[in-house]
Order: C-alpha cells, then structure tokens, then sequence
C-alpha cells in the first residue's frame, strides 16, 4: 500500500474485493471491520495477561481439534494456518499446551518485542522472528512430528511469493505453505477464531491437497481460496487494513 490511514486501507481492500456491493453497503462493511480491528487492540492485552481460567471462559465453542490430535498420536506433524481473522492472537494460547513453534514479524517498536514474546507463548508456545532460522525451525518441528504455525496471509518478500487470486485479484501469496507441506508432509489445517456473542467460537478446518500441489500457483490459489472461505465466515472480522495487495511482483505496478 502506497501511503493511506487504517481507514483507507480498509475502504479500498474492501471495495476491490467486494464490487457487488452498493456504495451503502460497502462503507457499512467498512466501519464494522474497524470496529473489529479495535476490538483486538483492547482483546490482545486482556488475553496476554489475564489468568488461563480467565480467558478460557471467553471460549464458547470449540470445535476440530480432534483432528490435530489424532496426527500427533500417530506422529504427524501439523502445521496450522491462521488467518488475520476475528482474534487470532487467542489462538497462540489455545494451541500453547500442544507445544508449537511459529514464526513472528518483530514490532517497529523494539522495547514491545520481548513483552508481545513472552505473552504469547505463556501457555507453551515457542516463537521465531521471521528469518531462515524460523523457517528451519518450522520445518524441523514438522519433520519430528511437531505442530508449526504460519500466518498464511502475510505478504512475503517477492522471491518466496507467486501471484495468486485473492477475491478476483493478484495478491503476492507465500509460496512457504507448500514448500514445507511437500517437503515434510504434514496434516495441513486452518483455524478461525471468530468472535460471537460474550466470547470466542475456535475452529480448525481440514485443507484439500491442492495446497501442497507440486504448482506453486496452483497451490497458492488453494491456499487464498481457503483463506477467502475462512473470511466469509463474516467479512467484518477479516483485517482488511492488512496491506495484502502491496507489494507487486517484478515489472508490475505497485497495487493498493
């Protein structure tokens, strides 16, 4: 994204990705996802520093981790995806008693890194700054039957991303999902932590085999298809200030 406030960004996502919608529509759309986004502000310190017997009642449904349960009985490895959808931060501390390692992008503010660390892995969890070291740790858990943990809708660096379709449009799409899913075959899952009514409703959801399919853009769109279905659940909880369409691929222009 080339400049522009939460506020713009998240008009322009929402309009590029949902042009059916009347101009009423859309900005309603919009001011609820801004609501949204403040209530993970406020939600984040609650999580980080309440008592588990605290938090764990805000949990009102949870559902599929049966799934990352019976792959790690049968020593397969998990890697969990985890949209920027609803709290997502709540899901670090859901998964920290399995064990998991997961990889983080450090703060522009140095002094917040290691305090944001220590809250999110208090329940088990390790965390690595985005990195080749990260991403060898990532695979190696996987490989001895461990549980990594990705963001999958982050934007990465040109060289470990492809264009894929994301709501009709070329987004740069981490090709790391599949590279890690062919080379260490693990059960391949994706979380939503969506909010509802006095709390949270936690589920993980099975993925087709296309994200690990040998064609990178093939398997990028399978992985943003996913993602789209996980936004579905109820666009105004997706974070659409995240500058998803930023960063162009060489000799294209710089997108919204």
């Amino acid at each position: 994204m080339a400049g522009g406030t939460t506020a713009t960004t998240t008009r322009e996502n929402i309009r590029r990705c949902f042009p059916d919608k009347s101009s009423q529509a859309l900005e309603a759309l919009a001011r609820q996802s801004l609501k949204h986004t403040a209530m993970l502000a406020m939600e984040s310190g609650v999580l980080w520093y309440w008592p588990d017997r605290r938090w764990q009642k805000l949990v009102r449904e949870r559902k599929g981790f049966e799934l990352i349960e019976q792959a790690q009985a049968a020593g397969r490895g998990v890697l969990v995806l985890v949209p920027h959808f609803g709290n997502w931060e709540l899901f670090a501390l859901l998964l920290g008693p399995y064990g998991y390692t997961c990889l983080y992008d450090p703060p522009r503010v140095a002094a917040l890194e290691q305090p944001i660390v220590r809250a999110r892995e208090r329940t088990g969890g390790t965390l690595l700054p985005i990195g080749r070291r990260g991403v060898r740790a990532l695979a190696k858990s996987l490989q001895e039957g461990g549980i990594s943990v990705l963001l999958p809708d982050q934007v990465p660096d040109p060289e470990s991303g492809v264009d894929a379709p994301f709501f009709g449009h070329d987004a740069l799409t981490m090709t790391l999902v599949q590279k890690l899913a062919r080379r260490t075959g693990p059960l391949v899952v994706m979380a939503s932590i969506m909010r509802v009514p006095s709390g949270f409703a936690v589920a993980v959801h099975p993925l087709g085999e296309d994200v690990a399919n040998a064609d990178e853009r093939v398997a990028a769109a399978a992985l943003n298809a996913a993602v789209e279905n996980i936004v579905l659940l109820d666009p105004a909880q997706y974070q659409w200030e995240y500058k998803r369409f930023k960063r162009p691929r060489a000799g294209k222009a710089r997108r919204i």
